[in-house]
């Protein structure tokens, strides 16, 4: 399991201490440069190496790291390398950035931090999705022809060879005796009018067929068959009922490059501005009942969903939404 790494501003250090204390009780390995970089190390190196190596990073929003330059460039480089981000708030508002992803109030926990137990879960899943395997070092070794076992496998794998190349040349003589012995065969299709007499003395004619196969031997390789075509008075056409595309339809959540197992981004009314419904799973199929019409930012979909407590409606941005083939485009 890899380890999280905590981006967070010096001025807020207690509770980033405080927080490292509760996740490592939950048996999470944490990363934050507090005292983990050693004397005649390059600060850059160091927490570039931590965040790429981490499983996750959690990221503190404070007036105080909406102004670090450190904490912007570990969430950027987090993105670019698409690990998972899971803000914490700490005060004031969620950062415009970071406003789709679900995130963990702690405005009231300055001192003594608790992990609730779905952001708990959700940590869990993702530092075991992520673990790190050591990877293999790699040795080159040069083959000798001379060795013993190299002898026994090359006459192994020429032995084989020849073993194949034979089957398949006993194959070709058998399919020649046998195309040297089938007559061929010529098949004369004919074709008969049988007349009935409707109660309206109109005669109509339906077509039968009869065919005639006849073995003649000839001194050819190969058997030839001979057909002569029957005509027919109608033809059988196929159709696939068309696929009625309407509301209500249905589609699946996406995560829209987060990385994250749910989502806090359905809301009551089609607007960034409204209050957050329960959280949506990631991968869940839902029912969307209606489109509002498109806005500069996005295009929202009423979605119905199961929550926690039952069965749930709200709105959400068509960038966490694709949409099945009978839906409305």
């Amino acid at each position: 399991m890899g380890h999280l790494f905590i981006s967070y501003s010096k001025k807020d250090i207690d509770f980033a201490r405080n927080l490292k204390k509760s996740l490592n009780d939950a048996g999470f390995d944490v990363w934050m440069d507090e005292s983990e970089i050693h004397p005649g190390q390059v600060w850059d190196d160091v927490l570039q190496q931590n965040v790429l190596s981490s499983s996750a990073l959690l990221v503190v929003m404070s007036s105080n790291s909406r102004k670090s330059d450190w904490v912007k460039n570990e969430v950027e480089l987090a993105r670019e390398k698409k690990i998972p981000i899971f803000p914490i708030l700490l005060e004031g508002e969620v950062w415009f950035g970071l406003r789709h992803l679900q995130y963990e109030d702690m405005r009231d926990q300055e001192k003594t931090v608790k992990l609730s137990i779905e952001f708990t879960v959700s940590l869990r899943q993702t530092t075991s999705d992520k673990g790190h395997i050591p990877s293999t070092p790699k040795t080159n070794r040069r083959i000798r022809l001379n060795e013993p076992w190299a002898i026994i496998i090359a006459a192994l794998i020429s032995g084989i060879c020849l073993i194949i190349a034979a089957l398949i040349a006993l194959g070709d003589n058998n399919d020649n005796e046998k195309s040297e012995s089938t007559p061929p065969q010529i098949v004369e299709a004919t074709t008969t009018v049988a007349q009935t007499v409707s109660p309206s003395s109109t005669p109509t004619s339906t077509p039968t067929a009869s065919a005639t196969t006849s073995n003649i031997p000839t001194q050819t390789n190969a058997a030839t068959t001979i057909f002569t075509s029957i005509p027919t008075e109608s033809s059988i056409l196929t159709t696939t009922a068309p696929t009625t595309i309407a509301y209500p339809c249905e589609g699946q959540i996406v995560d829209a490059g987060s990385y994250v197992t749910s989502l806090n981004v359905v809301r009551i009314s089609p607007s960034p501005d409204a209050r957050l419904r329960p959280p949506v799973k990631v991968g869940d199929v839902v029912t969307i009942e209606a489109k509002e019409g498109e806005t500069i930012a996005n295009t929202w979909y009423q979605i119905t969903y199961e929550g926690p407590n039952g069965s749930i409606s709200g709105w959400i941005p068509d960038e966490y939404l694709a949409l099945s083939e009978n839906c409305p485009k």
